[in-house]
């Protein structure tokens, strides 16, 4: 009796002895693929059913104004709305961002190995707008930052000191003829007989080295270095330093008003057949909308960081004019910038 209770002890020491190092090479034995698994996991490795390999995958990330817009790739239709980001594997995707009441987004673009693809300003404009009569509600600064729209040199005369005698010293013969464009960080001194535009300080400078080839037809500023501008039938992006112009649309039809969404992402034209908006995303192509049919349409001024437009009837700062406001699309917060 004595001697077998004495080897229990012993015996459960030795088990004790020999489940330590079991289980620490069962852990062992897990962790390690799962370590993998994990860090193969977080380079964007995904198991590919067709190829049975792994496959480096990218992300595509798509935020909308409004929210909440359905998604589609490639003609499926996602069970996430926007704001939308999902894991994607190489190769082409036609992208696709709807709502009801709203214009459709897409863009056929191609997803490499490791490589995300975001759209962080896609903005949905409404199918049909309405015309509101514009009633004034801006403030005193505002007010004074309004771009002036064209005027003659003559008209311009009263507020631009000197202005005929400094374009007579340059050698301008057709003064009647020349048009200035205020408002902005430079002066647009247009030449339509010579069909060219010059960027000045002011009125008095007299450097005439910095030329746009056309006469503009109407501008806006987007910042003190981007101009926004239509000439013809094009609509222009001009950058001052270091000088750069990017055709953003050619139309069949000459242009009449532009303007700009704050995001510097959306831009905005008339024609004598309505109002349009394109962006300024090349990837792929610049989509362009129909946002109103109308005649006799000009852009007077922009509203709500691009969300509304205020239009005039005409360009004739001596006329009578008929304003209306139109909103765009529904206000978010994200592009009120």
């Amino acid at each position: 009796m004595t001697s077998q209770s004495s080897d229990k002890p012993e015996q459960r020491g030795y088990t004790v002895q020999r489940k330590q190092p079991i289980i620490f090479w069962v852990f062992i034995v897990i962790a390690i693929p799962a370590l993998l698994f994990v860090g193969v996991y977080s380079a964007g490795y995904r198991y590919n059913k067709e190829t049975r390999s792994l496959t480096r995958t990218a992300a595509i990330s798509l935020i909308s104004t409004p929210k909440n817009a359905t998604v589609s790739l490639n003609s499926e239709v996602q069970a996430e709305t926007t704001p939308y980001i999902k894991t994607a594997s190489a190769g082409a995707y036609r992208i696709t961002v709807s709502k009801p009441g709203y214009h459709t987004w897409e863009k056929q673009t191609t997803i490499t190995p490791g490589k995300s693809i975001v759209f962080p300003d896609i903005v949905l404009f409404y199918s049909e707008l309405t015309q509101k009569p514009f009633v004034e509600t801006r403030s005193l600064l505002e007010n004074s930052l309004e771009i002036t729209k064209i005027d003659t040199v003559t008209e311009a005369a009263s507020k631009l000191a000197n202005a005929e005698r400094i374009l007579s010293e340059q050698g301008f013969s057709n003064i009647e003829q020349l048009q200035v464009i205020t408002g902005g960080p430079k002066l647009l001194l247009v030449d339509p007989k010579a069909a060219r535009t010059y960027v000045l300080k002011d009125i008095n400078d007299t450097d005439y080295t910095t030329i746009i080839d056309g006469a503009i037809t109407d501008a806006t500023w987007i910042d003190k270095n981007t101009l926004l501008y239509a000439s013809g039938t094009d609509l222009w992006l001009y950058q001052l330093d270091p000088k750069n112009m990017d055709l953003i649309a050619r139309v069949g039809t000459p242009i009449t008003s532009v303007g700009a969404h704050s995001s510097g992402q959306y831009f905005y034209y008339t024609t004598n057949a309505g109002l349009y908006a394109v962006e300024y995303d090349s990837r792929d192509r610049r989509q362009t909308w129909t946002l109103l049919s109308a005649q006799n349409i000009f852009i007077d001024h922009i509203r709500n960081n691009g969300r509304t437009i205020v239009t005039t009837n005409t360009q004739d700062p001596t006329a009578t004019a008929t304003k209306n406001s139109i909103d765009l699309y529904e206000a978010d917060t994200f592009l009120q910038r």
